[in-house]
């Protein structure tokens, strides 16, 4: 399958007919400051070229980082795909959990911690599903 991509690195129409995997890295951004996919399916699922994915997200102006399977908790090894600016609000604005919690406030070393840690306490549990915009009702911010 060929890679189609903007000049501004946005996946074009024929990119987003693939399965709906990708959108979990393509829609990373203010409201959605986190997306993670397995290496296995970005490569075999979406065939899609793990750097190329990368470099597309890195030219949208987010960040990225890249664990090997022996780095993360993800079989496969994973690519993280974030929002600095959106991410490292979301975590300033819940600082006191995060401390109770005893993990990182800045936005790298919490994705570190994010892919290497299970989140037990139920706060920090449900911060970690609002960074990746879960939609179900319980993660939802209070209005």
């Amino acid at each position: 399958m060929a890679h189609h991509y903007s000049a501004e690195g946005r996946p074009t129409r024929e990119a987003t007919t693939q399965p709906d995997y990708m959108q979990d890295l393509w829609q990373v951004g203010p409201k959605k400051p986190l997306g993670y996919l397995p290496l296995d399916t970005i490569k075999h699922i979406c065939d899609q070229d793990v750097e190329a994915v990368r470099e597309a997200c890195e030219s949208r102006g987010l960040k990225t980082l890249l664990f090997s399977e022996d780095a993360c908790t993800v079989r496969s090894g994973a690519l993280y795909v974030y929002d600095h600016d959106a991410l490292d609000e979301m975590l300033s604005n819940n600082l006191t959990t995060l401390v109770r919690a005893n993990w990182p406030t800045e936005p790298e070393a919490f994705i570190q911690g994010v892919a290497t840690t299970f989140a037990e306490d139920s706060a920090l549990y449900e911060l970690v599903a609002r960074t990746f915009a879960d939609k179900r009702q319980e993660y939802q911010q209070p209005t």
